[in-house]
């Protein structure tokens, strides 16, 4: 964008934690997190893994302490009737961020809401499917892709001004995201990212400017 300086996006995508034995789950997390300090973490879980989240709790207590935005996900969600398992046990970890408020998000396929649970400011938690599922074996009926938006959303709105610039920018090119708020950008959008045209730094502010403007002109292009 004309005026703005190069700056880069990193996603970082951990290998699977080989060990859980002598906390290494939890020493490796840790690490991690400490060595990147990163916008926020997305933990994901398909039903059916293994995944210790007692060693998972001392790493959420220390992005609660860095305010550190975490997000339990969990993935393959037609895949499995245990999702609400995981859901269940995820949402009892979340609690130390404060009380799970449900937000419901329609949808076109189905006339059942998907729904994500935000604890406070910093956590949250979903279920996604990011390809479409189709099992022929148990059923005829093709599960679409679902939940990747509404989790973009959810972060967006919790994130504060600094971080918010960050994600707007990791998730700028999900065309799908900005379609389904378009109708929406003299409300929420327009208001988080004024927000943003309100930070104190002239480059920051400028940078900020122009975020505005390019995505109101992507959605205006849709």
């Amino acid at each position: 964008m004309p005026g703005v300086k190069p700056f880069r996006v990193n996603f970082y995508d951990t290998p699977g934690i080989e060990s859980w034995d002598n906390q290494d789950g939890q020493t490796t997390m840790l690490k991690f997190i400490e060595e990147k300090n990163p916008v926020c973490v997305i933990y994901c879980a398909a039903p059916g893994t293994f995944a210790n989240l007692s060693q998972v709790r001392p790493v959420l207590k220390f992005c609660q302490e860095k305010q550190i935005f975490w997000a339990f996900v969990c993935t393959n969600m037609w895949s499995n009737a245990s999702r609400k398992v995981v859901m269940g046990e995820f949402e009892k970890e979340l609690a130390i961020f404060g009380t799970g408020v449900e937000k419901s998000f329609d949808q076109q396929h189905s006339q059942t809401p998907h729904k994500v649970t935000v604890f406070g400011n910093h956590a949250l938690c979903t279920m996604v499917n990011s390809i479409e599922y189709y099992d022929p074996e148990y059923s005829p009926e093709k599960k679409p892709v679902q939940g990747i938006d509404e989790l973009i959303h959810c972060i967006m709105e919790a994130l504060d001004n600094e971080k918010l610039l960050g994600w707007c920018n990791a998730v700028l090119y999900r065309r799908s995201y900005w379609e389904k708020v378009s109708q929406k950008v003299s409300g929420f959008i327009s208001l988080r990212l004024k927000d943003l045209q309100n930070m104190t730094g002239g480059s920051i502010q400028q940078i900020s400017m122009n975020a505005v403007m390019y995505i109101s002109s992507m959605i205006r292009k849709r």
